[in-house]
């Protein structure tokens, strides 16, 4: 259009196509504008459009770079544009920028709106920093200009309510009222869950009740934080009232509130209310999904009724609900425990063939279920195909399977499978000592069982409870008293208790005729203190003899068989207990402190030891809860310690968190990835005036540090260092090490120089070795080698790790001279080099075609005692093969293996790669059946490489077979599989089977990408086929894929050859149009496609065109253009023919 329309219809069309969410589209457009300049300039909407589609993008960086081009213009920016900012930096958890960012432009005059106030209480709030957007609350109310309303005050009542806060959350809403704002549903729904989630029945419903009297009415969020609070107190009958009343209140349940429902029914064990709900969803138009399908399932295999799971499992597809992996694993697990192996057997199958890979719990399910049905040579042969997958088989895959082989009396081969574990790496836990101590005792062999224990206790695991009471029961089975009280005492010193069968058999023992000296081992008080705690928190059976009537109370007291009880032997056939005495608070206090040194080897034996602790009056120290925490977080059960951190909170009147508590709860959110929790917590340290220390700032930083928040590690350690804080070198090292990590050295150096400058924690090696590394990593070796220097200079003497880091710098800038001078002078200082140094050496060298050199760094490094590694060996192989030299290759791998090096599946891929570069694809063939046999399992990576090596040699029929035998072992076909195949049907002309792929492809998860479309439209271009490849093309859209250049550059050529050339120009220009640049391959296909139909004009103005764009001619064009020249041809046109040839 000439002239063009004002910039603002470009900015309503850019909004309407952002809108459509097609953020690069817009980017792109804006940028077309932009090479418009002397024609139509960008406004500040336009721009502000651009940051926004940025910002959804996930690049606010690149949104920040927009508003400097705003200030550079001389625009003004307004309030949406610097709200869309701080919105992005919201929305990508960078709430620090956000708040800091806001600062920084009110500072310097600029009006926040209602909107922009909004949007970073907001963030702040999901990030638990609800102390920071109170704070901001007050200044909206100071400033005067936008007053807060109920979107800002429920926000942060909100926020207060999840950070467990209510006291302070009802405060808020009272002031919200007293300042003339009534409060909406959200307000209430807020603060209904929070009191749902500490217990408080009584306040949830008196909110309730309020908020009716104010006419405000309960939605269906409010209904359902109310039912499924309920259903997780096991008050299904209740919740299901509450549904009930939200109904007559014209209130429908929506699919969370009925599986909240159902999921509290299934719990009780009642599936006939469950089945219910679910009919009278259905018949209110409400369709249940897969996780109410998973629930229901799960509460079937929980009641036994596996025939009913099945059904409804069964039922889900003709539902038109898929099942996803937690629903193969909760069928899979009822039948196993129903004893039914044969149908999860069908189920696994069937798993695989929908595209759900059986994870470790799948797995280990159904080893589980072989082993107690006695099928052990199944057990054995499903461990093998765990240890071949990727799945890391745990100690607790091989506890289930030694479990198995001793109660079905096969100790031999528990035991092999026992020696085994070192061999594989793998750790034996007191579980696995406890079921060979079993099997041991069962045997008889209690001399063997005996020194398992000393065994275990010298590789530093401490035997628990189960420990003892397995060996004392067969100490006693076997009549060997004597040493059965001495593991007694043991047992009771270290603070364990006798279970029900090991007091049974004390009880039987002390009827029978006995040597007196045991009876008064038995009776003797000594004896009896030092078994004091032996049965904790156990159930046992008050008995006394009244009136010939025994009573039986279960009372829950710490007691004893020999601590409560006196025995007095009347006759042989009457015993009376007497009560003794519960343990003393000291006791119970040092039983704590010993059994959380010694560790647990589950979680429930924990839980169990803080409901008793809480049970104790008065409660033991913090100090005590604090031990069992760390315990607990120790073996990874983060959200359970967050758990009890809160129970623990609850108590406030009765016992206080102190900092050593809350360092743990912060430690565990970081684990969890919610560092914004953490600072939550770091900010409730603070707010009870307690004084955080270096554990609490390391662990923050770290947590920020390892989720590559470094920006917002930085600023944080410089704040607190500024307020004061003595930062130690661990502190130092952590923040050192997070900003190599992330390339911001500089800022690593800067912060070297700080801790020199303050002198209190002079760095070491470990903080030089990692800025060095980081240096060599940007490449800035003259920066590395300095630093190295003055490291030296200071009298820190370097290592290998020092060393090895400058010669990998070298080698990665083709600086060999310089990486043999390092490995001479490491030597020369006495420092060895070791695998690693040699392997970046191998590496390098093989990455520049220097195969040979590579191989003499080898033999130096076995010369010196250094044995090279399968990572070394690896190098080496993949050096010949790129070379094409694959005898080389095979000698390097005989030579491997003569070194008892095993070659793994790496090199195997690189073996068969070579092969099928070289064109030896049945070499290639050969070298993957040979992988089992050798013990290595091919993975996707193999496959794919074979595949390709296939397709390329158009033995399609092969690839099919191979595709199967891949999802037959568990290893999912990726995207990059099925385009390999792709391409080979279309290059083999095998279009039906190609689109009959793209259906599959499609139906799956993987997502299929532009070049997967690319393989098939080609593929039908090239067979004439050019219908069929406009419409896939034109269906691009509908699949929300956007075409590329290499698209276009297909269709064009299709077009051309046919003789379309208009409709190839339209194409050209369409293609422009959507923001994409042609290439030299577009404009020498238009080029050849005219002149074959001796457009010969118009080719020359394609030409130009390709000239000044810095394209140039390839071989074909070239030749026709030379052809052309040798014709009988008008001299204007031959003069233009000689400009480009």
């Amino acid at each position: 259009m000439k002239p063009l329309l004002s910039i603002m219809r470009f900015n309503q069309l850019l909004g309407s196509i952002a809108k459509m969410k097609h953020y690069p589209t817009v980017i792109s457009l804006c940028k077309r504008m932009d090479s418009l300049a002397g024609v139509i300039k960008p406004d500040v909407f336009t721009l502000n459009i651009m940051i926004n589609c940025f910002c959804h993008l996930g690049r606010v960086d690149f949104g920040f770079s927009v508003f400097g081009k705003i200030l550079k213009l001389g625009l003004e920016p307004n309030t949406v544009t610097v709200t869309t900012l701080i919105k992005g930096l919201c929305v990508h958890s960078q709430i620090a920028k956000a708040v800091k960012f806001f600062d920084e432009i009110v500072d310097k005059g600029f009006q926040p709106n209602f909107f922009t106030y909004g949007t970073i209480i907001n963030g702040l709030c999901k990030t638990g920093n609800t102390s920071a957007a109170i704070r901001l609350l007050r200044k909206m109310e100071d400033e005067g200009s936008y007053a807060p309303g109920i979107v800002e005050y429920n926000t942060i009542i909100d926020g207060l309510c999840k950070d467990m806060l209510m006291t302070e959350a009802s405060e808020l809403f009272l002031e919200m009222i007293g300042k003339g704002i009534p409060p909406d549903v959200v307000s209430y729904s807020c603060l209904i869950q929070g009191v749902c989630d500490l217990g408080q029945w009584k306040e949830a419903i008196r909110l309730l009740n309020e908020m009716v009297d104010r006419n405000i009415t309960p939605d269906v969020q409010t209904f359902s934080i109310l039912v499924d609070a309920l259903c997780k107190e096991g008050m299904a009958a209740e919740a299901q009232g509450v549904v009930e009343l939200m109904i007559q209140r014209g209130e429908e349940p929506n699919v969370v509130t009925y599986s909240s429902l159902i999921d509290g029914y299934c719990l009780q064990g009642r599936m006939d209310e469950a089945l219910k709900v679910l009919d009278f969803m259905v018949a209110r138009d409400c369709a249940p999904n897969v996780v109410i399908y998973s629930i229901l399932i799960n509460g079937y295999c929980k009641s036994k009724k596996v025939d009913e799971a099945v059904s409804f499992f069964q039922e889900m597809t003709y539902k038109g609900v898929i099942p996803d992996t937690v629903t193969y694993n909760t069928l899979i697990n009822g039948l196993c425990l129903a004893g039914r192996l044969e149908r999860v057997q069908e189920l696994l199958l069937e798993m695989k063939t929908y595209g759900h890979l059986p994870d470790i719990v799948t797995y280990s399910t159904l080893l589980d279920g072989f082993c107690k049905s006695q099928r052990l040579e199944e057990a054995m042969a499903l461990l093998q195909v765990i240890e071949e997958s990727k799945l890391n088989p745990n100690i607790v895959t091989y506890n289930s399977l030694i479990d198995g082989f001793c109660k079905a009396g096969k100790l031999k081969s528990a035991r092999e499978l026992f020696c085994s574990l070192s061999t594989k790496r793998i750790q034996p836990n007191v579980w696995t000592y406890n079921i060979m101590i079993n099997g041991l005792c069962k045997e008889g062999l209690l001399g063997e069982a005996d020194e398992l224990s000393k065994e275990m206790e010298e590789s530093g695991l401490s035997p628990d409870g189960c420990t003892y009471n397995t060996i004392v029961q067969g100490l006693l089975q076997n009549n060997e008293i004597l040493r059965a009280m001495d593991y007694l005492r043991q047992m009771v010193e270290r603070g364990f208790s006798a279970d029900a069968s090991t007091v049974a058999m004390l009880l039987h023992l002390s009827n029978d005729g006995l040597d007196q000296s045991f009876l008064e081992m038995i009776h003797k008080e000594g004896e009896t203190e030092k078994l004091r705690m032996a049965m904790v928190c156990r159930r046992i059976p008050v008995v006394s003899s009244l009136n010939g009537i025994i009573h039986c109370s279960p009372l829950l007291y710490f007691v004893s068989p020999l601590d409560f009880f006196e025995f007095h032997s009347q006759s042989s056939a009457s015993t009376q207990l007497v009560w003794r005495q519960t343990p003393t608070l000291n006791q119970f206090d040092n039983y704590v402190r010993d059994r959380c040194k010694s560790g647990f080897s589950n979680l429930d034996d924990a839980l169990t030891l803080f409901s008793q602790m809480l049970q104790m009056k008065p409660l033991l120290s913090i100090m005590r809860f604090n031990q069992l925490l760390g315990s607990i977080a120790k073996m990874k059960h983060y959200p359970t310690v967050i758990s009890l951190c809160k129970r623990i909170d609850s108590l406030a009147g009765v016992i206080k968190p102190n900092v050593f508590t809350l360092n743990i709860t912060i430690n565990c959110f970081c684990h969890m990835g919610r560092v914004d929790f953490g600072f939550s917590v770091f900010g409730k340290i603070l707010k009870l005036g307690l004084e955080p220390n270096t554990v609490t700032v390391t662990t923050l930083i770290k947590g920020l540090c390892v989720h590559h928040q470094i920006a917002k590690a930085v600023k944080f350690f410089d704040e607190i260092v500024d307020k004061g804080f003595q930062p130690n070198l661990f502190t130092y090292g952590t923040i050192i090490n997070g900003l190599c990590k992330t390339g911001n050295t500089s800022a690593a150096i800067r912060l070297l120089r700080k801790m020199e400058e303050e002198g209190c924690c002079a760095p070491g090696i470990v903080e030089y070795n990692t800025i060095i590394d980081g240096l060599c990593k940007d490449m800035l070796m003259t920066e590395a080698s300095e630093l190295f220097l003055e490291m030296i200079g200071k009298g820190i003497p370097p290592d290998v790790v020092s060393y090895s880091c400058l010669i990998q710098g070298a080698c990665d800038l083709g600086q060999w001279k310089e990486a043999i001078r390092l490995l001479n002078e490491m030597v020369d200082r006495n420092i060895t080099p070791d695998v690693q140094t040699f392997s970046i050496l191998v590496d390098a060298l093989c990455k520049e075609g220097m195969a040979a050199e590579a191989q003499g760094v080898v033999e130096l490094m076995i010369q010196r005692g250094e044995e090279p590694n399968v990572v070394t060996y690896s190098s080496l192989i993949d050096g010949y093969c790129l070379q094409g030299r694959m005898d080389e290759a095979l000698k390097v791998l005989d030579f491997m293996v003569a070194r008892d090096c095993a070659p793994d599946v790496v090199i195997y891929s690189i073996l068969i790669n070579g092969y099928c570069k070289s064109k030896k694809v049945d070499e290639a063939i050969s070298f993957f059946q040979e992988m089992p046999y050798k013990g290595v399992i091919p993975d996707t990576v193999t496959y794919n490489t074979l595949i390709n090596g296939l397709c390329l040699a158009g033995r399609l029929e092969r690839v099919q077979e191979l595709l199967l035998e891949m999802k037959t072992y568990g290893h999912l076909p990726d995207i990059v599989t099925y385009n390999t195949l792709l391409d080979g049907f279309c290059k083999s002309q095998l279009l039906e089977e190609a689109m009959a792929l793209l259906q599959v492809i499609e139906e799956s998860k993987l997502n299929p990408n532009i070049m997967t479309y690319n393989i098939l439209i080609d593929g039908f271009c090239k067979a004439g086929k050019l219908k069929a490849a406009r419409e896939l093309f034109c269906s691009l859209s509908t699949k929300r894929i956007q075409p590329n250049v290499w698209t276009y550059n297909i269709m064009i050529n299709g077009l051309c050859k046919e003789g379309l050339l208009g409709e190839a120009d339209e194409l050209y220009k369409e293609m422009e149009e959507s923001g994409l640049s042609p290439d030299g391959c577009t404009y020498n296909t238009i080029v050849q496609g005219l002149l074959q139909n001796n457009e010969i004009f118009r080719a020359m103005d394609y030409l130009r065109q390709m000239v000044e764009r810095g394209f140039s001619a390839d071989a074909s064009t070239v030749a026709m253009l030379l052809h052309l020249s040798n014709d009988e041809l008008d001299q204007s046109i031959l003069e233009m023919i000689h400009k480009f040839v």
